[in-house]
């Protein structure tokens, strides 16, 4: 008669013991999740680590991050001097990295983060769109991908992390005003004085989509033409320019009159 209710006890602890292994497994893989792979889905998720900031907000948008299907966070580093091994070790294809650094500067992060893995992505996160500063621009020019902040909803920064792993930038069209108005933000040196191509009509709309802050996605369909055909185009760009990245050609084609942001 006993047998019953010993049974459910037993059964009610084990779920309590799991639960709670669940709640304290505090490691990188933690945020990880098998969702990718559900219906005979065998496309590789983005591994995504977080750099910087406090443990509280870089663990939150880890969780955060988790439940999405196409990503796995593959790790959380607070002390910024500990990424570049931290990049060694879970070999990460996108950074979000917090620019909440009271003793480190963003650019010199990026730098390393970079020269430890010249194709890792790196996002840089402020706490609103009026951090937009100096600081922001150099994060950009030593190497940053997009820039987002952390008052959007996780679909925005979902989206912002899918979109630097396709090749693409994102940023605001007003940091590459900035970019381009400011006068102590030199020009990257290799844009200077270089024998360029001139772009073709159809090169010259495809980077104008760009400077606009568009997915490749938006920018097939504003214009008409195939995903496929606007990367192409901005391949031939680059080479045209002789542009190590599309945000270096984006600048030398505002700075040239080439093309325009919005207003």
């Amino acid at each position: 008669m006993n047998s019953g209710p010993s049974q459910g006890g037993s059964t009610s602890n084990q779920l309590a013991g799991t639960a709670t292994r669940t709640r304290l497994s505090v490691v990188p893989h933690r945020f990880s999740t098998d969702e990718g792979h559900a219906n005979g889905v065998s496309r590789p998720r983005i591994k995504v680590l977080v750099v910087g900031g406090h443990q509280l907000l870089a663990d939150s948008l880890a969780i955060a991050l988790a439940s999405h299907p196409e990503l796995e966070v593959v790790g959380t580093e607070t002390d910024t001097a500990l990424a570049p091994m931290r990049i060694r070790h879970n070999e990460p294809d996108v950074v979000l990295l917090n620019n909440f650094l009271a003793s480190s500067d963003c650019a010199d992060i990026i730098n390393r983060l970079r020269l430890e893995a010249p194709d890792v992505k790196v996002i840089v996160l402020t706490s609103s769109s009026s951090d937009d500063d100096e600081e922001l621009l150099a994060c950009v020019q030593a190497g940053a991908s997009g820039h987002q902040t952390t008052d959007r909803q996780p679909t925005e920064l979902v989206d912002s992390i899918k979109r630097v792993h396709a090749g693409e930038l994102v940023f605001a069209p007003n940091v590459l005003v900035n970019l381009v108005t400011r006068p102590r933000i030199p020009r990257p040196p290799r844009m200077t004085d270089v024998a360029t191509q001139p772009l073709a009509p159809r090169e010259l709309q495809v980077l104008q989509t760009v400077a606009t802050g568009m997915s490749t996605g938006e920018a097939a369909t504003s214009l008409g033409i195939t995903v496929h055909t606007v990367r192409a185009h901005l391949k031939n760009v680059m080479t045209k320019l002789q542009a190590h990245s599309k945000l270096e050609a984006v600048i030398f084609a505002l700075k040239k009159g080439l093309i325009q942001l919005p207003e």
